[in-house]
């Protein structure tokens, strides 16, 4: 009982992380690399690398994290009212980064009000996961009480 408790718990623990995690950095070093003004291709190890003007290139993740190819880094300007936006991006003036109730995906630069706000904070997947979380724990938590008061 106590091994399909922990082997429940870990896999509750592991559907958070994949849930909250499903979407927050999906394709950014490809974004990033075309933002950039480059070609997306594969290397020999068919790993998709970023291809600069001069033929030379580095690979995607790496070129985002600033590990290779740092001389073709650009400034890039700011996102417009309704694109998507990551975490490398900047809104252009008086937007910001929004993911509503309703979105699904990345953010994008929005005028954002103050209950906008609040209903991202009630509906964002991070905080759905801690609810989701919270009640799975409950219940677990339930099942022992149950249990332990049986065997007094």
């Amino acid at each position: 009982m106590k091994k399909l408790l922990v082997v429940l718990v870990v896999l509750l623990f592991l559907l958070s992380l994949l849930t909250y995690s499903s979407g927050a950095f999906l394709g950014a070093d490809k974004v990033f690399c075309e933002r950039q003004g480059y070609k997306l291709g594969f290397d020999d190890n068919l790993n998709e690398v970023c291809i600069f003007d001069d033929g030379k290139s580095c690979l995607t993740y790496e070129f985002r994290s600033g590990k290779c190819g740092s001389e073709y880094r650009k400034e890039l300007p700011c996102v417009k009212e309704g694109e998507m936006v990551f975490n490398f991006d900047k809104c252009c003036k008086g937007l910001e980064p929004y993911f509503g109730p309703q979105d699904y995906g990345h953010d994008t630069c929005q005028k954002v009000s103050i209950q906008e706000r609040i209903d991202e904070l009630l509906y964002h997947h991070f905080f759905l996961t801690l609810i989701v979380l919270f009640f799975a724990l409950l219940i677990i938590g339930f099942v022992f009480y149950t249990k332990f008061k049986k065997k007094k």
